[in-house]
């Protein structure tokens, strides 16, 4: 059977890349993806089905009653995927973004900010552990089985700062057959290499073993032009290794340990907009250029290169045993970082002016216990305790040096010191869940949840300025605490065998905490969030089709926005966020399949009339009033929310063709799109994102399970996507941004055993 394949990649191919063209490109797009749809096909095939443990069981998705985004590690092979910020980009309503100093997750545009005193919104979990800094997406994609997304407040089952929802991924455990492989890759546009070997089998008869090591070399891709200027390069290696003990037919015991190291020098960073400074940027750096283009003009002169190096550990042990009606699991888990992280706020050659200078380690413990009943029965249930302890050491030297700067006529402050934070703060967080489903019919279920937290945090705040800063010298020594209920409770209702009706009603709280930046206490956030949805069967089961409308009440919603000199925190009044997702997967005939996703959404600030003012504004408020320009306070009622495009979406189509010789080959298209956003909390003009549509491809020829070699395109057309923009310090009406990767195309090869 001839399947039109060629076709779509031509339309796609034709369709443009200018920004005024993305309306074109999308209609494009659609139409050519319907057309394939629409296409005759015979002996349509029933979809495997999707396992997840969005309930801390393994279910099918289709009875899950939540809205869940789910990867495998076969589909991320398939598009070539190797990070969580590369993932996001196919995920509707969810951002992974690497800002400055961590990563930040955002679901439904609700996430945290970069204040290093913020626990995320949306909480990460990998084999059950909570990583709850913003530095856990930053660990190493490796060896993963399956990413769910869960979206919305997951606080009964996962905890207290999942108020937005839930990362869960999901590693590959030891094989009872001998099996391995090893997998080598480079990209050209970032100069990109990278290696990983697996070996996995039984050690025993009742021991199994998986040993995982992934090296990677990242060149960079924005292209430095001044002398002696640095490049963006990243170097990372994880190790990780499992054992998989049947101690008998009721005991089995999990351990898993993992080291992993992420060193970066230089940032894919660059200035964008030099504003009125623009004559002097180019007075003290000939190779000045304020293009979104992946070009750079940095070196140093005061202060120490930009760099970031990151060291990470974590050891889990998982125990279950299994009686007749009820199963017992604990979960042991010890997380611990340490990074050192410069940097230096200079986006021209030749002009420094301050850098910051950070040390934190961390160390996490954390135990839980939980009892699941057997399924199938009258009524089932989960009930567990949950207790951790964590430790942040967190010392940051904020150095200033603006002689050169001064000298060189730009309008900036005398200032020549250092001020300098040392920062422990220690928590404890207990909690009490417990979740049961009553099986009223064959049809009907419901299912009610509650948690019970208590989270106390203890900080020594240390301020001490040196040098002539006007910055004061204080020691601030706290404790707060914060404790809340938050009950979860859906109906689900089977309309026929293959359609699953619910609706979700949810609360959720992210406890309060400590500004790093001032001492100063921010107060909790909680959200009252309804899900109503389906999800359905069709087409004898070739079709899989979801759909899911939300609608969330955010109070009291913690923010920290950058005011030209340091991130302010606080509590924005009241947001809401509201939309649809749909999802699907479509097994078109036995060699052709379809997926995808697309997020319509609507989030603003209901009340929020103390925000950080943008740059412009700032400069009005001083002039006007003779202020602190810093003092500038805009009212966001009404506003969007940042990263809340009103639509967005992705589209994959993947061929299988079985060739001669035992040769297979799997072709592989994806176009990720998003409408406009804004990347920055004050809504500065600069900072939004245009609508774009990425284009990506892979070919991968393979025998069996023997080896494969594929090549591989991203971003074929060649947009340019920024994930944050922000104001260089100092030097209002300047602006840096930070850009994903340019089109890159590669080579991948994997030998298997």
């Amino acid at each position: 059977m001839k399947l039109p394949v060629g076709s779509f990649v031509t339309v796609l191919a034709q369709s443009g890349t200018g920004e005024g063209n993305f309306d074109m490109q999308m209609k494009t797009v659609l139409t050519a993806a319907i057309a394939t749809c629409l296409a005759p096909m015979v002996s349509a095939q029933v979809l495997e089905e999707v396992v997840v443990t969005a309930q801390k069981r393994a279910q099918s998705l289709q009875d899950v009653p939540i809205s869940v985004s789910v990867t495998s590690g076969e589909q991320m092979n398939a598009m070539s995927i190797n990070s969580l910020e590369e993932l996001s980009g196919t995920l509707p309503n969810v951002t992974i973004a690497e800002n400055a100093t961590q990563d930040s997750v955002t679901v439904r545009a609700i996430g945290s900010g970069a204040n290093q005193g913020f626990e995320q919104s949306v909480g990460t979990f990998i084999d059950g552990v909570y990583f709850g800094r913003g530095r856990s997406s930053r660990s190493p994609f490796l060896d993963v089985e399956r990413v769910e997304i869960l979206k919305g407040p997951q606080g009964v089952l996962f905890g207290k700062n999942t108020i937005a929802g839930a990362l869960n991924i999901s590693t590959r455990q030891p094989t009872r057959e001998f099996e391995g492989y090893v997998e080598g890759e480079y990209f050209e546009g970032d100069d990109s290499f990278g290696v990983t070997a697996v070996v996995s089998g039984p050690l025993s008869d009742r021991v199994a073993g998986r040993l995982v090591a992934r090296y990677t070399d990242i060149g960079g891709y924005m292209n430095n032009i001044a002398p002696n200027g640095p490049n963006h390069e990243r170097d990372s290696l994880a190790v990780r290794g499992i054992l998989d003990f049947e101690a008998s037919d009721r005991l089995t015991i999990n351990v898993k340990g993992e080291f992993s190291s992420f060193d970066v020098a230089g940032r894919h960073l660059q200035l964008i907009e030099g504003g009125p400074i623009t004559p002097l940027y180019q007075s003290v750096d000939p190779n000045y250029e304020q293009n979104f283009d992946f070009t750079q003009s940095i070196n140093y002169s005061f202060f120490q290169p930009d760099f970031d190096e990151t060291d990470a550990q974590n050891l889990t042990a998982t125990v279950r045993y299994d009686w007749d009606t009820v199963t017992l699991v604990s979960t042991t888990a010890f997380v611990g970082y340490e990074y050192d992280n410069n940097i230096p706020a200079n986006f021209a050659a030749n002009i420094e002016t301050a850098a910051k200078l950070y040390n934190e380690e961390h160390e996490q413990f954390s135990q839980e216990f939980r009892l699941e009943s057997a399924t199938g029965g009258a009524f089932e249930y989960m009930v567990g305790a949950f207790f951790q302890t964590e430790d942040i050491d967190h010392l940051q030297n904020f150095d200033f040096n603006t002689t050169q700067g001064r000298a060189d006529g730009f309008p900036l402050p005398p200032f020549v010191g250092r001020t300098q934070f040392d920062i422990d703060q220690k928590t404890d967080s207990i909690a009490l869940f417990a979740q049961g489903t009553w099986n009223v019919s064959d049809r009907l279920r419901a299912n009610l949840g509650l948690r019970y937290t208590d989270d106390e945090k203890d900080i020594d705040f240390v301020q001490t300025t040196t040098g002539s800063l006007p910055f004061p010298n204080r020691t601030i020594i706290d404790t707060r605490e914060d404790s809340d209920v938050t009950p979860a409770l859906s109906l689900q209702f089977d309309a026929t065998d293959n359609l699953m009706t619910y609706i979700n009603l949810s609360q959720g709280f992210k406890a309060g905490g400590f500004d790093f930046e001032s001492g100063a206490q921010f107060e909790e956030e909680t959200v009252d969030a309804i899900e109503v949805g389906f999800k359905s069967l069709l087409l004898d089961g070739s079709l899989e089709l979801n759909v899911a409308l939300f609608d969330s009440q955010f109070e009291d919603l913690q923010v920290a926005a950058w005011n030209g000199v340091a991130f302010v925190t606080s509590n924005a009044a009241e947001a809401t966020t509201q939309g649809a997702e749909i999802d699907f997967r479509w097994q078109l005939s036995e060699s052709l399949q379809l997926t995808g996703a697309l997020a319509l959404l609507n989030g603003e600030y209901d009340s929020f009339p103390a925000a950080v003012c943008g740059a412009a504004q700032q400069v009005q408020w001083g002039i006007d009033t003779g202020l602190n320009p810093n003092t500038c306070q805009q009212d966001l009622s009404g506003k969007p929310l940042q990263f809340a495009p009103d639509y967005a979406g992705s589209l994959n189509l993947q061929h299988y063709q079985d060739l001669s010789n035992g040769m297979d080959l799997v072709t592989t298209l994806g176009v990720e799109f998003s409408d406009a956003y804004f990347t920055a909390l004050d809504l500065d003009p600069i900072s939004e994102q245009d609508s774009y549509a990425r284009l990506n491809a892979r070919v991968q020829l393979s025998q069996g399970d023997k080896w494969s070699v594929s090549l591989v395109g991203k971003n074929l057309t060649e947009e340019k996507v920024t994930t944050w923009v922000n104001d260089v310090p100092f030097f209002r009406g300047a602006f840096f941004g930070s850009i994903d990767p340019p089109r890159s195309f590669g080579l991948q090869a994997r030998l298997s055993w």
